[in-house]
């Protein structure tokens, strides 16, 4: 019985024989993935590898996961402004690609950043909930909110009727910066 191969070096024969560079980033991101909480020194030049790649290769969400990890690796190495950085690549990742996962991560690992530096203790939370033609039909007013997970709901518009069913998206402004979500209404 033969010993199957050692997967890293099976993913390292991947990157090798890609034959696009959309391979080669994924390949390089898979790597990395197995590396990166092991052994974050060899895997730190791999991320930035499909940080720097991902956009030209047509892998944009591989580029986000990438500046994800990248932000964790250096967060966790004492570097916050760096991590921060890194936030801001994921955020723009998100913002083009529309994924709210990716959305998801970034404020994750922001959150994280401005809790770890003391940067955040309390903010004026507001929502505003504009229609698919940008026009705002509800504004929800949270007040000051200390730091921590906070939830708003609505159901109607700013003359109280329900909103009609569609799509809509949602400012939400924390006082330190905007967000900018996609919600539906069925």
């Amino acid at each position: 019985m033969s010993v199957p191969p050692d997967k890293l070096q099976v993913l390292r024969d991947r990157i090798a024989s890609a034959a696009s560079p959309a391979e080669r980033v994924e390949a390089t991101l898979k790597l990395a993935e197995q590396l990166w909480l092991s052994d974050p020194v060899a895997a730190k030049p791999l991320l930035e590898q499909v940080v720097a790649e991902a956009d030209a290769a047509g892998r944009p969400k591989d580029g986000g996961r990438a500046a994800y990890m990248l932000g964790e690796l250096v967060r966790r190495a004492g570097d916050l402004d760096g991590a921060a950085r890194y936030a801001e690549m994921v955020f723009k990742v998100a913002d083009a690609t529309g994924d709210r996962r990716v959305r998801a991560s970034w404020l994750n690992l922001a959150g994280i950043i401005h809790e770890e530096r003391g940067d955040i203790q309390s903010a004026h939370v507001r929502a505003t909930v504009h229609d698919a033609v940008g026009r705002q039909v509800a504004c929800l007013d949270a007040g000051e909110q200390q730091r921590g997970t906070h939830r708003l709901s609505w159901s109607k518009d700013s003359e109280g009727r329900r909103l009609s069913t569609g799509a809509y998206f949602v400012l939400l402004d924390m006082g330190t910066g905007q967000i900018r979500l996609k919600a539906a209404v069925k």
